[in-house]
């Protein structure tokens, strides 16, 4: 009975704690999932609904060696309408002090497209269902939980005509001379691992994608770059620049890091190459929308200066 004195006091103790304070500690799953859902580098603040729509390729910001034989988009102008919020499901899986965690949604909205530059040609509107994964690592020290490597964004069309596939990213900033490349969406980054650029860098993008026909009719498609999306929604600085081509499924643009806005360093934001079908864009009445696309985080940083934390 003495032994059992020392136990039933501290269950007495844990009772009254909980009578005071009204609350219980918070599970581990539920500290995941409010970490994710705020984390900078998971919150993808305001998404392509903030897009702006220049699809301009000014040729005299492009100096790299032979880029007048590199071809530029044709005239179009579109805009995606996204229904929000967003709803996001998160599947925790949790070992120890180690988790797994999976993000995935499904974005509804409309596609208006205006692909013809003569006075009162029409605005296209598509429907489109987009599909949105991505795994993260965790680690539990005596601090909490932390984000210790993410996959990218994978986005593809649900249901659409044809399947694209993106086969390779690249990038190389000068004058850092920072470099990244990844060839799959299933890539684990950690926070070292991501894009990571100082203010002054010009970074040469090169991607490659792919269409994997399953209709009878052929296609091809066009690729665009999102930058400067702030973590947190709300904040409108968001760029879209088309690539200039290659070849039929290689592109190519650079990209001024100074264009971001960035006031403070070190800072994160957001970035994702776009892939859209060609007769998404350039199609009539009856053409459909399809699209794919990897977005990642990215930090700006000078020499020095440390990793940006999980939480601003």
């Amino acid at each position: 009975m003495r032994k059992l004195m020392p136990l039933i006091s501290i269950g007495l103790a844990a009772i009254g704690l909980l009578l005071v304070t009204g609350c219980q500690p918070e599970s581990d799953e539920a500290l995941i999932r409010d970490l994710l859902e705020n984390s900078q580098y998971t919150a993808e603040g305001s998404g392509f609904q903030k897009e702006n729509d220049d699809t301009t390729n000014l040729k005299g910001a492009q100096l790299s060696p032979g880029f007048f034989d590199l071809e530029t988009i044709p005239f179009v102008r579109f805009a995606r309408w996204i229904v929000r919020p967003i709803p996001r499901h998160i599947e925790i899986d949790i070992n120890g002090d180690s988790a797994w965690a999976t993000i995935e949604a499904e974005a509804h909205g409309w596609f208006y497209v205006l692909n013809e530059s003569v006075p009162g040609a029409p605005v296209y509107r598509r429907e489109f269902y987009d599909s949105l994964v991505r795994d993260v690592y965790l680690e539990k020290d005596e601090d909490g939980w932390h984000i210790v490597s993410i996959t990218p964004v994978n986005i593809w069309t649900k249901d659409g005509k044809n399947d694209i596939t993106i086969k390779d990213l690249k990038a190389v900033a000068r004058p850092s001379g920072a470099e990244f490349h990844i060839t799959s969406s299933d890539t684990l980054l950690t926070k070292d691992q991501l894009p990571t650029f100082e203010p002054n860098d010009t970074v040469k993008v090169t991607v490659e994608a792919q269409i994997e026909m399953t209709s009878t009719e052929a296609d091809s498609l066009w690729a665009f770059l999102h930058h400067g999306r702030h973590p947190r929604a709300g904040h409108r600085i968001h760029h879209r620049d088309p690539f200039y081509r290659l070849t039929t499924w290689t592109f190519e643009r650079e990209w001024v890091i100074a264009d971001d806005s960035i006031v403070t360093t070190p800072a994160l934001r957001h970035a994702a190459v776009d892939f859209i079908a060609w007769s998404t864009l350039w199609g009539g009445e009856d053409a459909t929308y399809y699209a794919a696309a990897w977005a990642l985080p990215y930090i700006v940083k000078k020499s020095g200066e440390e990793t940006p934390p999980d939480t601003e």
